[in-house]
């Protein structure tokens, strides 16, 4: 059973699951996550490296943040990941999109579904919280 305390932006786990608190600790994220440390951390390297590649630079060179559709210059987007590490997203060319840093940042640990979600709220007025209690 995991309860979470909220402070300062972060958000801090209480656990029975011996562990867990390593997991997730180093993450603001206001939900559970299964994904280790090793795991997120051979990703990140795997989307440095990503970010070296010629199919990398061909997706920035178009200047178009997936999300919003603005024209942006090729070195202010950013590499965000669909569905994010956090939520067991991998560094995989189907899984990564060039998006701009406004984006980027509002969409932080939401999944396409949340994130959709989210989008449908702010054009209809309403703030409501998405399913797992993410308000970006």
């Amino acid at each position: 059973m995991c309860s979470w305390v909220h402070g300062l932006g972060t958000a801090a786990v209480q656990s029975t699951h011996k562990g867990f608190q390593d997991q997730v600790r180093a993450f603001d994220t206001p939900f559970s996550s299964d994904v280790s440390r090793q795991s997120i951390d051979r990703e990140k390297a795997r989307a440095k490296a990503l970010r070296k590649s010629q199919w990398w630079r061909r997706q920035i060179d178009r200047g178009t943040c997936h999300y919003c559709g603005e024209r942006i210059a090729p070195d202010e987007l950013t590499m965000d990941h669909i569905v994010p590490l956090i939520r067991g997203g991998l560094s995989t060319r189907g899984n990564v999109v060039p998006a701009c840093k406004a984006c980027n940042n509002k969409k932080k640990y939401l999944l396409p579904l949340e994130w959709d979600e989210y989008l449908a709220n702010l054009q209809s007025g309403t703030r409501q919280t998405v399913q797992n209690g993410v308000n970006p």
